[in-house]
């Protein structure tokens, strides 16, 4: 997990949870956790593969002599 976690999607969940709103609302918290986990686990794919942002070259090559529109 990144440093970018979303504590207050966890709050909500628990919120939800804590309100006693029925099993609708106890669906919605246990999918509000999983998307979060989903999205913690995608960020911290990204980073390790370094995609936060430009640090090396492109991904390709130019096109040497095509006039750019």
């Amino acid at each position: 997990m990144t440093d970018r976690t979303q504590p207050e999607a966890l709050d909500l969940a628990d919120w939800l949870e804590a309100v006693g709103g029925g099993p609708s609302a106890k669906r919605c918290a246990a999918l509000l956790r999983e998307q979060h986990a989903r999205i913690a686990d995608l960020e911290a794919q990204l980073e390790a593969i370094g995609a936060g942002g430009v640090s090396g070259p492109l991904m390709g090559r130019p096109q040497v002599g095509r006039p750019v529109e």
